[in-house]
């Protein structure tokens, strides 16, 4: 049960991080929603270990977004 709970964070976690991604151009209240929704787990203790798996690939794919020119609208 609990590695279920676990890859379903990671599951709602990466669709999160698509929703500031690219395939999202034209919903503004998605992407600010998936922004504080980020925000909010990652100030959580039990969710930022999450985020600092893999050499913290997960902040790392937030940070290409973020500075991508090509991903403006987010």
């Amino acid at each position: 049960m609990y590695k279920i709970l676990q890859d379903k964070k990671h599951m709602v976690i990466n669709e999160l991080i698509g929703i500031l991604g690219y395939r999202n151009r034209d919903n503004l209240e998605d992407s600010l929603n998936a922004m504080q929704i980020l925000i909010e787990m990652i100030e959580l203790e039990k969710t930022f270990e999450i985020f600092m798996m893999n050499g913290a690939e997960k902040i790392g794919t937030i940070m290409e977004l973020a500075v991508d020119p090509t991903n403006s609208f987010n």
